[in-house]
């Protein structure tokens, strides 16, 4: 098996993982699913690993949506530095059309990954 399929291996099991846990038929996800899920997609820019993280936060923890603090506190869960301007990385991938926003909680803007964000995450990026 060549290193992109064992990759594509890997993340068809995490996605179904994901999906069972969004379907009620595994437990929550800890926060050390977190850091391990990111290290097997193991994203090379900010805007990949934001994705990847709101991804685990929608379908990993069934929360649907988060805000830029839910990704920067992923950063920290997975012991990443996190970039110096959140905010910039989130309209980043806005821009390219991975996510959108979804309402406000107070002052906190919501956001939840697009289709073409989902398809980024499960078919192993490409954008």
């Amino acid at each position: 098996m060549t290193d992109i399929e064992e990759r594509l291996s890997k993340l068809e099991e995490r996605v179904n993982t994901l999906e069972d846990q969004v379907n009620g038929q595994a437990h929550q996800m800890s926060k050390g699913e977190l850091r391990s899920f990111v290290e097997e997609w193991d994203p090379t820019t900010h805007k990949e690993r934001a994705v990847v993280i709101g991804y685990f936060i929608e379908h990993g923890r069934g929360d649907g949506k988060f805000t830029m603090e839910d990704i920067a506190e992923g950063y920290r869960e997975c012991k990443i530095p996190e970039p110096a301007n959140m905010s910039d990385v989130l309209s980043n991938a806005e821009d390219s059309g991975l996510l959108m926003r979804s309402g406000k909680e107070g002052r906190l803007q919501n956001w939840m990954l697009t289709a073409d964000g989902e398809q980024f995450v499960t078919e192993g990026g490409d954008q």
